[in-house]
């Protein structure tokens, strides 16, 4: 079977890739942090050049570029190298393709670690999951980081199972890129003492993989304290106000005496991972299972540990710490914003995903001369999945005895034919009097043919059964993970689009203003990308302030020439992302000083409606779209 599995993987990641490339390339580069990553990419592409600080992206202070810098590099090397192409066409391939890598990498990495079984689980779980198929089409450093994750952990599991120093000197390589690509990989620096002071052997072993994943990161730290005078620019929990010096971390060009309310509003999965909910969190980052409680993953998710421990493998110890880093990373990353959340600990993904198979395959161990508890337990399933009231437990309880019986007295065939047919009846009857969507219906089919592929398969040749077993499991598993997976793809698409004027603004930007306009915006990456000029993001002492000599005084000071408004963008509250209509009335009430240069489209009345918060009329026209764009003009401004 191991040929067809191989064939399967790579048609599975070649689908996966080919969905995730369609919605790449049909959407703008515009969501968040995309147009920043994009133009550091064609900043470094065509300059040569890793700066330090970056003045094109100002405000208070100037951009300091601190962070790793792998992912700006990578995507540069390619830009930089197929200078002949669209520069947005390399961007939205290299994502999805790494998705397509990570997928068969996965498989055949994880697969010398452990088992095909394993192998093949872990391989669709980890491309499928909702929080990496989000990233899979967004332009982030999270895939390529996540990658490098996965070859670190699956070269170390190799390396140490077969006491192979090459698989081990690679791992600590690709640890060092992948926190190289990503700060959140920090932790990997913790894996190698941890990893030894539970073990309490093998010292030279974890000591050599840590002197090299230092090597490795090493010029990033010592440019950092170059640059910086501190290796490392970020508030690093515990350890961080004791080592770490950030006070040469930012170029200051003007301090704000006024603030800000907040970044945005706190809405959907800008809110806490607690005030979310763990259910909705769950769904959000891990995928909706159909009508299984939710609690019942983490029942999987336990069991694989037990499993894992029961197994006793040689490097147990290391994906159990492993995963207990990652709840240590959720901890510590779910005080803000449940997609941050899921974003900082997405390089955990491939490490989570060999619990459930680890699950699976020891329940296929277990089963293999017991059809009885296999198939009783896939009944039950069918009961957890699909009863939903007293009549359908009923019903389920039946099918459960039923298949029981019909077990026991499989050897009879008419009667086995028989008391398997009215079991699925019943079964089919469940389906039928709880399903309420197309999701269920196909989960609910995807159950039943689960059950009725092990019945056939009872009465085969044992070998037969095993592979019957085996396929109808990754079926199941592939099925759902894929409806997960195609679920959040179309959401993404719908997430990644962006208004059409604000492209065409920046389109007369590029044809109009000179090339040393500063604009300010609340959508500077944005901006900064698909405008190409510079930008400074939301400048507190200008659109808080509302004082026309405080306002030009900060504008004189912080390089502004241009006010760039987003009509969609346009609340009432003095928020980081979001224009208070107030600050949009003080620039029309001051013509001399901010000469409106640019409007789309141009309508007074839907214009007056978004000032006054009505986003639409009564017949629903109107919306609120669009830009402005206003030259600042200092000339009769006395400081």
């Amino acid at each position: 079977m191991e040929r067809q599995s191989e064939i399967f993987i790579i048609i599975f990641s070649l689908i996966v890739f080919l969905l995730n490339l369609r919605v790449a390339l049909i959407s703008p580069i515009s969501f968040g942090d995309e147009g920043f990553h994009s133009f550091m990419a064609n900043y470094i592409a065509k300059k040569l050049e890793y700066p330090a600080y970056v003045k094109e992206i100002g405000g208070e202070s100037y951009l300091t570029f601190e962070r790793p810098p792998f992912w700006n590099i990578f995507e540069a090397s390619f830009i930089f190298l197929f200078r002949f192409i669209d520069d947005s066409l390399i961007i939205k391939f290299l994502t999805p393709f790494l998705v397509f890598l990570l997928g068969t990498f996965t498989y055949y990495l994880a697969k010398r670690a452990f088992n095909e079984n394993i192998a093949l689980i872990t391989a669709i779980i980890t491309i499928t999951i909702p929080s990496i198929a989000t990233y899979s089409v967004l332009f982030y450093t999270d895939i390529l980081a996540t990658f490098f994750y996965s070859l670190f952990l699956f070269l170390f599991l190799i390396g140490y199972k077969e006491n192979n120093k090459k698989f081990l000197i690679l791992s600590s390589v690709f640890a060092g890129l992948s926190f190289l690509t990503k700060i959140n990989s920090i932790v990997l620096f913790a894996f190698y003492p941890l990893a030894f002071l539970i073990k309490r052997k093998d010292f030279p072993t974890y000591l050599q993989c840590f002197i090299i994943l230092t090597l490795v990161t090493s010029g990033y730290f010592i440019r950092n304290f170059i640059e910086y005078k501190t290796p490392l620019c970020r508030e690093i929990p515990i350890i961080g106000k004791y080592f770490l010096n950030l006070d040469k971390c930012q170029y200051n060009v003007y301090k704000s005496k006024f603030g800000f309310e907040g970044r945005v509003e706190e809405v959907g999965t800008e809110v806490s991972v607690f005030r979310m909910g763990l259910n909705q969190y769950l769904q959000f980052a891990y995928g909706n299972f159909g009508v299984l409680p939710y609690y019942l993953p983490f029942f999987i998710f336990f069991a694989g540990f037990l499993f894992l421990i029961k197994r006793k493998e040689k490097y147990s110890a290391e994906i159990i710490l492993l995963n207990l880093l990652f709840f240590l990373m959720i901890f510590f990353s779910s005080t803000s914003r449940a997609e941050d959340t899921a974003r900082y600990t997405l390089i955990f993904v491939p490490a989570l995903a060999i619990i459930p198979a680890i699950f699976i395959d020891e329940f296929l161990e277990k089963c293999r001369n017991k059809h009885f508890l296999f198939s009783l337990f896939v009944a039950s399933l069918i009961v957890i999945y699909l009863t939903k009231n007293t009549l359908t437990t009923i019903i389920g309880t039946i099918s459960v005895i039923i298949i029981t019986v019909s077990i026991l007295y499989r050897k009879n065939k008419t009667f086995f034919s028989i008391i398997s047919s009215i079991a699925s009846v019943l079964i089919i009857s469940i389906v039928f009097l709880t399903s309420t969507s197309l999701t269920h219906y196909l989960i609910s089919f995807v159950t039943l043919s689960f059950f009725t592929m092990l019945l056939i398969g009872i009465n085969l040749k044992e070998k037969s059964t095993e592979k019957i077993m085996m396929l109808t499991i990754v079926y199941v598993i592939s099925v759902i993970s894929f409806l997960n997976f195609s679920d959040k793809n179309t959401i993404m698409e719908s997430v990644k689009r962006f208004s059409d004027l604000f492209f065409e603004a920046c389109d007369w930007v590029k044809h109009n203003l000179p090339e040393n306009a500063r604009l300010m915006t609340i959508w500077s990456y944005r901006a900064i990308y698909n405008c190409e000029r510079s930008v400074a993001g939301n400048i507190a002492d200008i659109s808080v302030a509302r004082d026309l000599n405080t306002s030009l005084k900060t504008i004189k000071e912080t390089g502004v020439t241009h006010i760039f408004i987003q009509k969609f963008s346009i609340g009432n509250r003095d928020l980081i992302e979001s224009q208070h209509m107030d600050f949009v009335k003080f620039l029309e009430s001051h013509p001399n000083y901010f000469k409106k240069i640019f409007e789309n489209p141009v309508n007074d009345t839907c214009f007056e409606n978004c000032l006054n918060g009505v986003y639409l009329d009564i017949y629903g026209r109107c919306p609120c779209d669009g830009n402005i764009i206003y030259e600042v003009d200092l000339t009769n401004f006395i400081s």
